[in-house]
């Protein structure tokens, strides 16, 4: 998440406290950065659960039928 924050700030041109800093960073790097986490979150959970996409699907369908409801 460090890093995902650090591209948003880059790309803002501010820092965290919201002082105003140089653009360092693209909406394509947190792009980039999101993705990596989506990624890397996803080999976790396939290591947890043998398979990661069908646990992502039941929890998918837990959250449609709770908005739904």
């Amino acid at each position: 998440m460090g890093a995902i924050a650090t591209a948003v700030y880059g790309a803002l041109g501010t820092g965290p406290r919201g002082e105003v800093a140089e653009i360092t960073h693209t909406w394509e790097d947190v792009e980039a950065r999101l993705g990596q986490l989506i990624l890397t979150a996803a080999a976790a959970l396939d290591d947890l659960t043998g398979d990661a996409w069908d646990t992502v699907d039941e929890r998918l369908r837990f959250l449609v039928a709770r908005v739904a409801a």
